[in-house]
């Protein structure tokens, strides 16, 4: 349990300057504490904290103090060749190292983005001193990315008879074609026939449905696909070696080549790795078990249902991994595409793999059940007879229970004692008020008038094709309306790409053509007051192209406009509320006053 005493390393977070000037924060400080109390206890710990409460800061520098022996009590748990691993998402690398650099200069502090780089970082890792912090940032996507794969299975011909010896032959057929020989997919271990299901019934696997998905064969649950060399890590023509090694995952890589040489990961946006059938879950799992303590950070720690934090209980709580079990990832079968259900649940035999109580699936149902909210749907419908419509009663029809939003006080009694909640309201920092208010610019006449009559016309087409039982020109009205009035020195034509009614092929009419206004002419103006309170009237450059050479609408580039610039129109499709926006910024003046007064989080 945290005594609120630093965890006797007040001293040190009280030297911490952030940018060489800026020291923490007391509940950050107390935040690395509690963290470096909890793991002297425990190897897993859940850093909850809202958007700006700094968890990169709180989090490196809990990594830096166990890193580098400040810790004492967590000094001989660490051998001088661990290192600490620190994966987020791409674009957070740079930030995570310019403050890890804040904390301590003179740290081991590398980017990994290849598998090269890690064997260099951790060579390097073993020649240096104990007490020098050594932390690899590796961005999220290079753990879970491999190699492509392919479908491996033994294609066997063999002969197949289309209908019973001795039975009249079907139409279409001859005698002689009863027999017929098949492609025949089998398990390249147990040898037994790949069958799928086709509408409720078993038949032959296809090499297109083996192709779709890994699949694992129904009798040994041996996987029917294997890894497999892109294009450009194949040997040449004539040559024995590729030119390139191919894309393997790096978390494989670490497990195989460096099992025991990480102490501590940081997994920064945790709640992106929460569903277990997903490369980010998987990879978070894998590399979960792989270091010796684990530090998740996360400002959204599950979605409202209880199975969105299974996968990351499963992976940091042991008490969870005990109580539902699921023996490993043999036993795992993904969610289909675009489902909603459970991860699959496999048919074993139990004199082979175990009881059925042991797979994901079932694991996870339980957990829904103990921990979160479960909902059953039955219906009543009237029933008829057939003969003479006449109502005989009512039939009732109950769905399987299906997960609902909620959860159990259960789920906050397990996850209370190895998490760590944070929120803005900790820090004792009012923030100023920060408000933006759009205000419309009307359009000029004559581009009022353009927009008007364009768009009665393209109204009118629209409910022409729409009556004809097209809808695919929707799309096209709709960004004319929202992109045309932001650019309209530009020519602008509204194509519509009919489909031919027997070959399907598709064909572009132009529906309305519109002129160009000219690139030269200023299309917005406005009237304010200068800071003196003296009246004044700003005419504006022409506002961003936000139509490519082709006439098609794109969205908006990332520089962020001024106050004098004109803003996109909004996307109701009426003219007099289509004018182009402006930000009125009320509020920022005071509040970058109130930033210059504080110091930052």
């Amino acid at each position: 349990m945290y005594g609120f005493d630093f965890a006797g390393i007040g001293g040190w977070l009280d030297r911490i300057r952030l940018k060489g000037k800026y020291p923490m924060y007391t509940a950050q400080k107390h935040v690395v504490g509690a963290v470096a109390r909890g793991f002297q206890s425990r190897n897993s710990i859940l850093l909850i904290g809202s958007m700006g409460t700094g968890k990169t800061l709180m989090g490196g520098a809990a990594a830096i103090s166990m890193a580098s022996g400040v810790v004492k009590a967590l000094a001989n748990d660490i051998s001088p060749k661990q290192v600490v691993l620190i994966v987020a998402p791409p674009h957070l690398i740079e930030k995570w190292k310019r403050e890890l650099v804040s904390i301590a200069p003179k740290a081991a502090i590398e980017r990994l983005d290849r598998h090269e780089e890690v064997k260099r970082f951790m060579d390097r890792a073993e020649a240096l001193p104990a007490h020098v912090p050594k932390i690899g940032l590796i961005k999220r996507d290079l753990t879970k990315l491999g190699c492509a794969w392919e479908s491996a299975v033994v294609w066997r011909s063999e002969a197949v008879a289309l209908w019973r010896h001795g039975s009249p032959v079907p139409d279409g057929y001859l005698p002689h074609q009863r027999i017929r020989r098949e492609r025949v997919p089998k398990c390249p271990h147990c040898g037994g026939t790949i069958m799928q299901e086709k509408k409720g019934v078993s038949a032959t696997a296809s090499q297109s449905w083996l192709e779709g998905g890994k699949r694992t064969c129904g009798v040994c649950q041996t996987p029917l696909w294997r890894e497999s060399r892109d294009r450009g890590s194949q040997p040449k023509p004539g040559e024995k070696y590729p030119p390139k090694n191919p894309r393997y995952r790096l978390d494989e890589y670490l497990k195989r080549m460096y099992p025991d040489r990480v102490y501590l990961l940081i997994w920064d946006e945790v709640h992106e790795a929460q569903h277990g059938d997903t490369g980010n879950g998987e990879a978070f799992s894998r590399m979960a078990g792989l270091a010796q303590k684990v530090l998740a950070m996360t400002g959204t720690p599950f979605n409202g249902r209880s199975s969105s934090i299974f996968n990351l209980e499963y992976a940091i709580n042991p008490r969870v991994r005990q109580r539902y079990n699921w023996g490993g990832g043999k036993r795992f079968s993904r969610k289909e595409r675009g489902s909603h259900q459970f991860q699959e649940v496999v048919s074993e035999s139990s004199n082979t793999f175990g009881e059925l109580r042991y797979q994901r699936g079932r694991a996870e149902s339980r957990w829904v059940a103990d921990m979160g909210v479960r909902e059953q749907v039955v219906e009543e419908r009237p029933s008829y007879d057939r003969d003479t419509g006449a109502y005989t009663g009512t039939s009732t029809y109950e769905r399987p229970y299906q997960e609902a939003p909620g959860i159990s006080p259960l789920l906050v009694a397990e996850v209370l004692d190895h998490a760590i909640f944070f929120s803005l309201a900790d820090l004792g920092k009012a923030l100023p008020q920060y408000e933006e208010i759009a205000q419309p610019v009307e359009l000029d006449k004559d581009v009022y008038a353009e927009y008007d009559r364009t768009r009665q016309r393209l109204k009118d087409y629209l409910i022409q094709r729409r009556w004809e039982g097209d809808t695919t020109f929707r799309g096209a009205y709709l960004q004319w309306s929202m992109g045309w009035p932001n650019a309209p020195y530009r020519p602008y034509d509204v194509i519509h790409n009919l489909k031919h009614p027997i070959t399907g092929a598709k064909e572009p009419y132009t529906v309305v053509s519109l002129p160009s206004y000219g690139e030269e002419r200023i299309y917005a103006q406005r009237t304010g007051t200068d800071r003196s309170g003296a009246s004044r009237t700003g005419r504006q450059s022409p506002v961003r192209d936000l139509l490519p050479a082709n006439g098609h609408p794109r969205h908006p580039a990332a520089p962020r406009k001024s106050a004098e610039s004109a803003g996109a129109g909004s996307a109701d499709l009426h003219p007099q509320e289509h004018g182009r926006c402006r930000a009125a910024r009320s509020g920022h003046r005071a509040r970058d006053r109130e930033r210059n007064k504080r110091r930052p989080v």
